[in-house]
């Protein structure tokens, strides 16, 4: 196997915006293009920044002031300290980085830091596919799961999701996998996130213990697909590149969730990938 560089694997096309920009721009694109990360650029292309929905959810649950999306600038609430890496960057190394810096996606830039694309979690998740009967997922997955019930608030979600740094909940009910939620599902209801932090403690337990507005079952994907502990690592890069998906539950021989397997682990797969220099 010859080595690889980001080049190689990276996603060309970028959606960029401007830090001038509002969230209400950066919602519509990422509608558009059903993504869920856009790069602010400079007038000069320039990466200066990057906005994901993770940031976007955050910044809305944190916020307390009354403006409306098309009020709040990209710059206010942007990753600034930005992590991009050259053209001719090993992609081992670009999974390393990732996984040491905590970021889902790298952009890539010229000899003289122009935007000329970008490496996300996907690519690597695809650029594993190629890699038939390495690993099993349960040499990679994640385990025990966090999960939340489909009638608990989106709130509660939110927070869960934000507190513990993660960007998917499995959905239980009475020891069965009944869906999963992401960031990317609670970004739908973005507005009603706004400041939910900074209420008082008994109003955000009554959202919480009371399924306040919106539950978790009203966004949540329905009947995810899953896939096995003895399953090939490759499958289950396989399913979700040709399913849109970042994480799939994982059961055991007797059919009962034991953990999850996300494009962050695969990500780690690749980084511990011995490739030839």
């Amino acid at each position: 196997m010859s080595q690889y560089i980001v080049r190689d694997i990276m996603t060309r096309k970028v959606v960029t915006i401007s830090p001038n920009d509002t969230l209400l721009d950066v919602y519509k694109l990422m509608q558009k293009y059903n993504i869920n990360r856009v790069v602010v650029v400079d007038e000069e292309y320039k990466p200066i920044g990057i906005l994901t929905v993770k940031d976007i959810v955050s910044f809305l649950l944190e916020d307390i002031a009354t403006r409306a999306l098309d009020d709040i600038r990209v710059n206010e609430a942007m990753t600034k300290e930005l992590v991009c890496v050259k053209y001719s960057y090993p992609v081992t190394e670009a999974a390393k980085l990732m996984l040491k810096k905590n970021i889902s996606s790298l952009p890539i830039i010229s000899d003289n830091g122009k935007l000329m694309g970008i490496v996300t979690k996907t690519d690597i998740c695809r650029f594993y596919m190629q890699f038939q009967g390495l690993n099993p997922v349960k040499k990679y997955m994640s385990s025990p799961v966090i999960t939340i019930r489909p009638y608990d608030s989106i709130f509660k979600a939110a927070i869960l999701m934000t507190n513990k740094n993660i960007s998917r909940l499995v959905v239980v009910e009475k020891g069965k996998v009944k869906g999963i939620i992401t960031l990317t599902d609670l970004a739908l209801a973005a507005p009603l996130l706004k400041g939910v932090k900074s209420l008082p403690r008994r109003v955000t337990k009554t959202l919480f213990t009371k399924g306040f507005a919106i539950t978790v079952a009203d966004l949540m994907t329905s009947d995810p697909i899953t896939v096995h502990e003895d399953d090939d690592l490759a499958l289950a890069a396989r399913l979700m590149i040709n399913h849109g998906i970042s994480g799939l539950p994982v059961l055991d021989i007797s059919e009962k969730l034991s953990g999850i397997i996300t494009k962050t682990d695969i990500t780690r797969a690749v980084a511990e990938l011995a490739l030839p220099r």
